[in-house]
């Protein structure tokens, strides 16, 4: 209804923005890899992964990234500037404030944690799979995952790179 005032504005673009970015960046990627690490060793009839280490590190980097996008909202300066984060609209300009930097640094840690899960996924497809099995007898789930896994290591770096570059380059400028 108009009129009324749950939240302030800039509030609402602040909890609009970290309603898109949970949803991408710490939901939607996040389940479905934790759901292939759980299944792909299962139909693959492998034991395990082939890096369990680089999992605990994927893992530590998605729960410290989290934890810095979600305190920001807590902390109060978290960025209004939607979960996309066009830079026009993200720069100092026209969202001034250490909201734009704090949600960087976050992701950055996700997208770390999205590749390292990615590469773990991608070697233990190619590299650990039952004596017998050749890449046409795996399951239809095993080859979306591998190309989803590819997808994600060749399109994640350059956003990593874009995260750090661009409070770099707001400063700079």
């Amino acid at each position: 209804m108009p009129g009324q005032d749950i939240l302030r504005a800039d509030v609402y673009n602040q909890v609009f923005t970290l309603h898109g970015t949970v949803m991408m960046f710490l939901f939607a990627i996040p389940v479905l890899e934790g759901l292939a690490m759980y299944l792909i060793p299962k139909m693959l009839g492998t034991r395990d992964l082939a890096f369990p280490r680089l999992s605990a590190f994927g893992y530590f980097c998605y729960l410290f990234g989290g934890l810095i996008v979600c305190s920001s909202l807590f902390l109060g300066i978290a960025p209004a500037t939607g979960w996309f984060m066009y830079t026009p609209l993200s720069d100092a300009t026209f969202a001034p404030g250490p909201g734009s930097d704090f949600w960087l640094i976050g992701i950055t840690f996700v997208e770390i944690s999205a590749i390292s899960a990615g590469a773990e996924l991608v070697v233990s497809i190619l590299r650990t799979r039952a004596p017998g099995m050749t890449l046409n007898k795996m399951p239809i789930f095993c080859w979306y995952i591998l190309g989803m896994a590819l997808m994600i290591i060749f399109g994640f770096p350059p956003l990593i790179l874009a995260s750090i570059m661009l409070p770099v380059a707001c400063f700079l400028l």
